[in-house]
């Protein structure tokens, strides 16, 4: 076997890629657009384009409706328990007077603010007894997660007392 020159290695390199290139360029190119389908079966696809597009826009409507309904509930649902709170609230003042030592009682949330009758101020541990108490019945009454009992004297704060189940 001869050895080629420096010549000949070009030669043969020039036409490999002579060739190359010729056998790429009859090579069929493929459509990258989109394939047209006949008229009948393009009426026919765009029919249930428009029907699942319709489809679609009737389930989110669905889903919109469900969510304002249950917003609605969750509202009702809320006004309902502010109501029952407010009722227990009630309640319990009304019992808190009848059956405690209390002359005067306010409610704001689950703060208690109260004034005792002015023999149970014999001493301050005695009356944060006293607002620790009414606190817990408070909490056992009206069902609430935890209060906290403020006594006064006049305007001035003597005591307070909380309760957490």
């Amino acid at each position: 076997m001869k050895k080629l020159s420096v010549i000949e290695k070009s030669c043969l390199a020039l036409v490999g890629i002579i060739v190359l290139v010729v056998g790429i360029s009859f090579i069929p190119k493929r459509d990258k657009g989109p394939k047209k389908l006949p008229p009948e079966l393009q009426e026919k696809y765009e029919a249930r384009m428009r029907e699942k597009e319709r489809a679609r826009a009737d389930a989110q409507r669905q889903e919109a409706a469900a969510r304002r309904e249950e917003a609605k509930q969750r509202e009702v649902a809320q006004q309902q328990s502010e109501a029952n709170r407010s009722a227990a609230q009630e309640k319990f003042k009304q019992w808190a007077l009848d059956n405690l030592a209390i002359t005067d009682i306010a409610i704001n949330s689950s703060t208690l603010f109260v004034t005792l009758t002015p023999d149970k101020y014999t001493s301050k541990a005695n009356v944060e007894e006293i607002a620790r108490t009414i606190a817990r019945y408070y909490c056992l009454q009206t069902k609430e997660r935890g209060a906290v009992c403020r006594v006064y004297i006049g305007k001035e704060l003597y005591a307070k007392g909380s309760y957490m189940p």
